[in-house]
Order: structure tokens, then sequence, then C-alpha cells
């Protein structure tokens, strides 16, 4: 008896894990931009000219994203640069419905230019559980290269919660 306990609780705690790994590749594609098996980003038409806009002259705007065959996020928002705003997003997918998280914009200059993204108060939606999550980005940059905004990714973490279990992810 005690043995099928242990057994079910592996097993529970195994399902668990791979949910979170799901998760993680969510938020990984949504703050990246990159395509996975779990998210289609790759044709998500951001205004280009305006995030280029925001990072030189801090003016901020309102992104409007709408699904389409290569965009499994919608939804709008209006960015700014050094404090906190909230990116509410629906999701095209079977398991997961909708993200949302608040957002914080920095520019560091050093020997580049560097994009520093934070994120906080976030949270995946799949059925009725409900992800939180936390984390950090950066990318070195060129803002007045609008179809290339983007030169090399620095890398970051994502921290997530799920019923009392935290794990970290690498972006």
């Amino acid at each position: 008896m005690k043995l099928l306990f242990y057994f079910t609780l592996i097993l529970s705690s195994l399902a668990n894990a791979s949910k979170i790994d799901q998760t993680s590749r969510i938020i990984r594609g949504i703050i990246t931009q990159k395509s996975s098996k779990t998210i289609n980003v790759k044709n998500c038409t951001y205004n280009k000219e305006k995030w280029a806009m925001l990072l030189i002259t801090k003016q901020s705007f309102k992104e409007t994203l709408k699904f389409n065959k290569g965009c499994d996020i919608e939804g709008q928002y209006v960015t700014k640069m050094e404090h906190f705003f909230n990116v509410p997003l629906k999701i095209r997918n079977k398991e997961f419905q909708k993200i949302k998280f608040d957002l914080k914009i920095e520019i560091e200059f050093k020997n580049d230019m560097i994009l520093k993204l934070s994120f906080k108060n976030g949270q995946l939606h799949r059925h009725k559980d409900i992800f939180q999550f936390k984390g950090s980005q950066s990318f070195i940059i060129d803002p007045l290269n609008p179809d290339k905004i983007i030169k090399r990714n620095l890398g970051g973490s994502i921290h997530i919660t799920h019923n009392k279990e935290k794990k970290t992810f690498k972006i």
C-alpha cells in the first residue's frame, strides 16, 4: 500500500514538472519572440518603428496584436520606458488561454546599447491552473535599425511557481 502511495506521488510530481516545462516554453516564446512547438509568434505584427522610437525617445504608444496564421497571441497594451506596464494577452493554444504580466523596459549604455526587460506579477492560465512567474531578459540592440533592432540575446531567466513547486529556466 505504501509503495502505491509513493508511486502515485512520483507520477503526480512528474506531471506537474511537465506542465511547468510547457509553461516555460510559452513564456520564453512570448518574451524572446521565438516560436516553438507550443506557441507560434513568428508572424506577430509588432510596430517596429514605434518600438525603435520608444527606445530612442521614450515615447509611449499603444501596441495591438491580432491572431493570424503565424501569431498565437492577441491583445493590446500601452508601452512605457523605465516603468512597469501591464501586458494582457490571449493565447490561441489547446492548453493555455491567456497570459498577463507587468513589463519594465530599460536601456543601459556600456560598450553597446543594452535593452533590459524585467517582468513580474506574471500569470499564465492553463484551464483552471494558474502559473505564477517573474524574470528578466537582456539584449544588445541597435534601435536605428528597425528591421533588426535586436543584435544579440544576452540571456535571462524565468522563475515559475505552481502548487508550491518552483523552477527556474534560462532564456
